[in-house]
């Protein structure tokens, strides 16, 4: 399952045309949910990989010229994670998400069920929150599900320990506390942990001041156990925050990224702005479609407003409708206030409501990620609100606020629906009309032959069909919900009736985010690049440094602002098993980004080759693959969307290939490591970058240091041509060997980071930044050996702080079930 066919990416799409598929065969899907390319494909078969080789991935040469992985999206550290070891990553998918909603199903059934919810309301509950989550996160990061899976399960801890629970109930609490934090999806962690916090608080009010003393302590010995399992991924974020290009978003820019208040209009219509259908609906009206309804109700139009996942939440009609009703459960009434409230805290928050978003951001780690993704309290509270609402009905209390919401979404939906079979062209028009006024003082034009689909035929066809389907299913479904809730005489069978409609209503809205393709389409690369796989595979096999690859995407011929295409996203590449110097990261390090920020300066109007935070993407000019520092990063490859005449450039495009791509050698590679004894040492930041930009400086032969002790050699003539031998060049070690007839230093090209450690002839030694962003070691003369290992305290002490956390919980658990095991055979 993925958001759009992988062959909508140049150059599959190429290939693809040549076997005869079509526009109408490729365009499909919707391109707001592409993380599924350009992030979580390659960090799984990362994980993939070396985990079916008996380790652990903690650096990875596969992105950006080498990147540590649990900082980013890998979460190598979850224990579901090690599927990986059975299942591909491609297909993975499936299993991975049937396990993860049967065991948040459980979670919050039990959770329920310790709230004094009945059987059946429980089950109904479950229902609204499984299949809505099912709806609703399946194409995107997994780790959204991971974050949020033991959310219920902490909540049920924290009830028990202010019920008399023990150290059993402490050490269930500390795993459900840490886990979360190993997702890799630092938005939903914080969410849950601070709702866990404020859930306890609620507990302890409850509690009769003489006997909060005890369940304090359990839980705070919880959240210090859970503090240490969440170590492995936490503290390598926190050491990458530290210099990172990513920046602390400002106050206005969570707002920026905020949802709009028609998102609201998702409760009934999930699919209603953003859907899957016979055509590929983007964000830009020259070359794809946007859903009429998006283009009529939201402003500003862009991504992250279209963004299925993180700008709508849909637990069904039934189940919205029971969720206000839920609000004033008169048996659960504080539990209720307090689900009722962390729900429009939620919604307050993803649609930055002033002054909310402005108080709440004080709070630590609110500012971490976009503000639309608070949606995600609301997601977990209104399940549970859900339950409640139906516990009010099963127990004979009158709803008819219920009743008579129901009637009016059916009423609402339902002359919608037919205003859209009647007179579809009326109803076009208006749409035209509102969406001209709403964007009038935007850059996007809006004619009415959008709507009517003389821009691109069948567009019209396509909307109107899909809103018939969008609102005739909403009526139906609030018409069988007002029906069922009258039904009170066998309530326990309108209520299984009631969790059908649920999930056939939301299993139709779903259907739209996701376009099945045979897995075999997503794992097979362009043949284009052939020769830089035979290439990097040979270097492989001999424990040598792969070539490295990129890309060059010029400029938009009408449109400066952005690229002409899109050729192999970042992270694509590495998914395909290239050495690729583009990554997309949640973490980018801000001297990545300075590095090629100085090889291809930023033009005003134009598309830069870095991501602004999120690491680097394809370069925008021709020349700049001629740059001196190319050289030394050992950028072989280089794939372009047109023929490219440079001397130093050897066409290596297949002789078959269909399209107007090409792939090019780059012939003036140096190797990898270089013994150097023309050094600089530089220790102003802006000099280094512009002395680095310079395309006359002799890159290969000379090394920029910046720390004031790196002394250059005494002579500096001799030792240019000598070799450095590679021993053995992985992932997490390099070994290398070097005759130096002089003193100098050995300038390895990949990226400097303090896990990194360097040895030379057994000694430990210093290892320099070199170049800005990478590494050198200093060697006297004669023959040495250097040894280089990713195996730094700071590498290796947080996964066994989570250790010894995990165990210490364990030990809590076991002590606990054994005093219990003694109490029940007694004396």
């Amino acid at each position: 399952m993925v958001p759009f066919p992988p062959e909508h990416i140049p150059p599959l799409r190429s290939e693809a045309s040549s076997r005869g598929l079509t526009a109408d065969d490729l365009l499909i899907g919707n391109p707001s949910g592409g993380d599924k390319y350009n992030q979580s494909l390659a960090w799984d078969r990362i994980a993939r990989d070396r985990l079916r080789q008996g380790e652990i991935p903690r650096w990875t040469r596969d992105l950006g010229g080498g990147a540590p992985v649990v900082p980013q999206m890998g979460q190598v550290y979850m224990p579901w994670t090690w599927l990986l070891r059975w299942f591909d990553s491609t297909t993975i998918y499936g299993p991975w998400f049937f396990a993860h909603q049967c065991l948040l199903g459980l979670l919050l059934y039990h959770f329920l069920r310790r709230l004094a919810v009945s059987h059946a309301a429980a089950l109904f509950g479950m229902t609204c929150a499984v299949v809505g989550l099912w709806t609703q996160a399946r194409i995107h990061h997994n780790v959204i599900l991971s974050g949020a899976l033991p959310l219920f399960g902490a909540l049920s801890c924290v009830h028990a320990l202010f019920a008399g629970a023990g150290w059993r109930a402490t050490g269930l609490l500390a795993f459900a506390v840490g886990v979360p934090w190993l997702s890799g999806f630092a938005p939903v962690a914080l969410q849950s942990s601070y709702l866990v916090l404020a859930f306890a608080l609620l507990c302890a009010a409850r509690t009769p001041r003489g006997a909060r003393r005890r369940p304090l302590t359990h839980l705070l010995v919880a959240f210090a156990l859970g503090g240490l399992i969440a170590c492995p991924q936490m503290l390598p974020v926190l050491a990458a925050t530290t210099d990172t290009a990513r920046g602390t978003p400002t106050v206005e820019a969570l707002r920026q990224a905020a949802m709009s208040w028609p998102h609201l209009l998702t409760a009934c219509w999930p699919d209603l702005l953003t859907w899957a259908q016979p055509a590929f609906y983007n964000q830009s009206l020259d070359d794809a479609r946007i859903p009429f309804a998006a283009l009529t109700l939201l402003d500003p139009l862009s991504a992250r407003q279209m963004n299925w996942p993180e700008t709508a939440f849909a637990i069904g009609i039934g189940g919205s409708v029971l969720a206000v009703a839920g609000v004033a459960a008169r048996a659960q009434r504080a539990l209720a206030v307090f689900f009722a409230a962390a729900a429009a805290l939620g919604l307050l928050l993803a649609t930055a409501a002033w002054p909310v978003l402005d108080t709440i951001v004080v709070l630590p780690g609110v500012r971490s990620g976009d503000a639309r993704r608070f949606l995600f309290l609301t997601a977990m509270a209104l399940p549970v609100l859900a339950a409640f609402g139906a516990e009010r009905w099963l127990t004979g209390e009158r709803m008819r606020g219920a009743s008579f919401a129901c009637a009016a979404i059916a009423c609402l939906s339902g002359v919608l629906f037919c205003a859209h079979l009647v007179d579809s062209d009326r109803v076009l028009d208006a749409h035209a009309r509102m969406a001209t006024w709403r964007h009038s003082t935007n850059a996007i034009q809006i004619t009415p032959e959008h709507f009517k689909g003389e821009v691109h035929p069948g567009e019209a066809a396509d909307n109107r069909s899909h809103l018939l389907a969008t609102f005739g299913r909403a009526a139906l479904s609030a018409a069988a919900v007002w029906v069922l809730l009258r039904m009170r005489r066998r309530p326990a069978l309108a209520m299984v009736a009631l969790a059908g409609v649920t999930m056939i209503e939301l299993t139709h809205a779903g259907r739209g985010p996701v376009v099945a393709v045979d897995a075999a389409r997503v794992d097979t690369p362009p043949t284009l690049l052939a020769a830089a796989l035979t290439a990097t595979k040979q270097a492989a096999a001999k424990a040598q440094p792969r070539p490295r690859f990129h890309r060059v995407d010029p400029p938009d011929p009408i449109d400066q602002s952005v690229r002409a295409t899109q050729l192999v996203q970042p992270n694509l590449g590495a998914f395909y098993g290239l050495e690729d110097l583009a990554i997309y990261t949640s973490l980018a390090p801000r001297r990545l980004e300075e590095l090629f920020d100085a090889i291809e300066p930023p033009q005003p109007g134009q598309p830069k080759a870095t991501l602004g935070g999120a690491g680097v993407q394809s370069l925008r000019r021709v020349d700049s693959v001629s740059h001196p520092m190319f050289d030394v990063l050992g950028l072989q490859f280089v794939l372009t969307a047109q023929p490219v005449e440079l001397d130093s450039l050897i066409d290596r495009t297949p002789p078959a290939w269909p399209g107007l791509e090409r792939l090019y050698e780059r012939t003036t590679c140096a190797p990898r490591a270089t013994f150097i004894t023309r050094v600089r040492t530089v220790e102003d930041r802006a000099e280094r970058l512009r002395l680095l930009a310079d395309r006359a400086r002799d890159a290969v032969h000379e090394v920029l240091l910046e720390e004031p002790h790196a002394s250059p050699p005494t002579q500096p003539e001799h030792g240019i041509n000598t070799e450095v031998r590679v021993l053995a060049w992985h992932d997490e070690r390099i070994a290398l060997e070097v005759d130096a007839p002089t003193d100098g230093f050995v300038r390895i090209a990949d990226p400097w980071d303090a896990g990194w450690t360097a040895r030379l002839d057994g000694a430990p030694t210093q290892l320099f930044r070199a170049d800005h962003y990478l590494r050198a070691v200093a060697v006297p003369m004669g023959t040495h050996r250097i040894d280089l290992a990713y195996d730094a305290p700071s590498v290796l002490w947080p996964p066994r702080l989570g250790g010894l956390g995990a165990l210490l919980a364990l030990l809590l658990i076991a002590a606990s079930f054994v005093r219990s095991m003694r109490a029940q055979v007694g004396p």
